[in-house]
């Protein structure tokens, strides 16, 4: 078996550069390779101080996957009550967080330092999304930029089903659309002033009778146009 060479025998590599004597034991062959010709070997790349599993250019402390290749970590756990993957900030007051895969087959977000029982965020396996929990009050928050996107979607997939629509608009108020139907009138809307409207413009009619020859259902809105002028119901 060759020696290992002079400048190599006392010390291990410390670069990726560095040659170490490798042994081929199906060919029999004696070889130098280095750090990276072997981590390469099992596609691990150094990319400065960053390493990539199937990324030569790993732009992240640890990348996995590239544009040519899907990147796909998956870390395992037994027990409900160990976070399968724990974020932790190590500055002064900061939060460790955990990612859990449940033993009821769900997932569920901790803030692990101040409370290690009571999820702040849960999908079930039936694919419900829960916000809190029963001892910590849920609070859902979602931004957006635009009064013509809404904020918030609801979808009913079944054949038929309405896609529903809740915006914050660019005039501070709240509004609900059926989006399927119409994108452009609300079905509701809370100005900022806190005045509260069913549908857009309300219809008027006479009398209950005039409005339901006018195709109004039964509990739909309508006004008079009168002197006072009251918002009745179709009955």
């Amino acid at each position: 078996m060759p020696r290992f060479p002079s400048e190599l025998a006392h010390r291990i590599p410390v670069s990726v550069t560095d040659k170490l004597l490798i042994h081929n034991i199906t060919t029999g062959a004696t070889e130098y390779s280095t750090v990276a010709e072997i981590l390469a070997a099992f596609n691990i790349s150094i990319n400065g101080d960053n390493v990539g599993i199937w990324n030569a250019a790993a732009s992240a402390l640890f990348e996995i996957g590239s544009s040519a290749k899907r990147g796909n970590l998956k870390v395992t756990g037994s027990l409900a009550t160990d976070p399968v993957v724990q974020l932790y900030n190590s500055k002064v007051g900061g939060k460790n967080w955990g990612l859990y895969s449940t033993l009821n087959n769900g997932f569920e977000i901790y803030n692990i330092t101040d409370d290690h029982v009571n999820p702040m965020f849960t999908i079930t396996e039936a694919g419900a999304i829960v916000v809190g929990s029963s001892a910590k009050r849920g609070n859902l928050k979602v931004t957006g930029s635009l009064a013509t996107d809404p904020v918030v979607q609801l979808y009913n997939s079944k054949v038929g089903g309405k896609n529903w629509g809740l915006y914050s608009t660019l005039n501070n108020g709240f509004e609900i659309y059926n989006i399927t139907d119409d994108h452009v009138n609300p079905m509701f809307t809370i100005t900022e002033a806190g005045v509260i409207v069913v549908g857009t413009a309300m219809s008027i009619y006479a009398n209950n009778a005039a409005a339901v020859a006018g195709g109004l259902a039964v509990g739909s809105l309508y006004r008079t146009n009168a002197d006072p002028d009251p918002v009745c119901v179709v009955h």
